[in-house]
């Protein structure tokens, strides 16, 4: 049986292609910085089929653009559970096959684990530009406030001015998404 080029996960295609966003951060004047990110790609579903119909196929080539192992990405959705419990291997490679489907905390989980947006891994299709755009987590937005009052505060203060600086916050978000990485990847 002939493989699709277009399909195979394990061929790495550059941000030029067409289909691809890639997840890389520039800023003027502040430098680039790469997030171990997804580079997502068009994998809609075909005409007349379920979107559902692709979703192991996306799961599994965000893993693979990951490079991350059916175990190293249960181990990384355990960071990104509530409960810590994250999703099994045994779960991870039941979607990747199409035995069956996530539910919806299962869909949070990945969707968080692998950086990827909702729409992209439900439906396969990278046209909207608001589906890929960043979201900060509440965690994230009671963090801004609380900086915004301070920089409120300190303008009483002359002496210290606090900047909050979206280029240094994403790097954080990168830093600390590379360690998750890490992590998941040790065996």
């Amino acid at each position: 049986m002939k493989k699709n080029p277009e399909s195979d996960p394990k061929k790495k295609r550059s941000p030029t292609d067409p289909g691809v966003q890639s997840s890389t951060i520039s800023l003027s004047g502040e430098g680039s910085f790469r997030s171990e990110g997804v580079t997502l790609r068009d994998m809609r579903a075909v005409p007349m089929a379920a979107p559902e119909s692709r979703l192991g196929e996306r799961v599994r080539y965000a893993r693979n653009d990951l490079n991350l192992s059916v175990e190293a990405l249960s181990r990384l959705t355990k960071e990104y559970d509530l409960q810590g419990l994250g999703l099994s291997p045994t779960s991870i490679a039941r979607y990747e096959s199409g035995e069956s489907l996530p539910g919806i905390r299962e869909f949070r989980i990945l969707c968080a684990a692998l950086e990827i947006p909702l729409a992209w891994l439900l439906y396969g299709d990278v046209s909207g530009d608001e589906s890929n755009k960043p979201q900060l987590t509440e965690a994230e937005r009671i963090v801004l406030v609380g900086l915004r009052a301070m920089m409120i505060e300190s303008k009483t203060h002359e002496a210290y001015e606090f900047k909050v600086n979206q280029f240094e916050l994403d790097r954080y978000k990168a830093e600390m998404r590379t360690a998750k990485l890490a992590k998941a990847r040790k065996p």
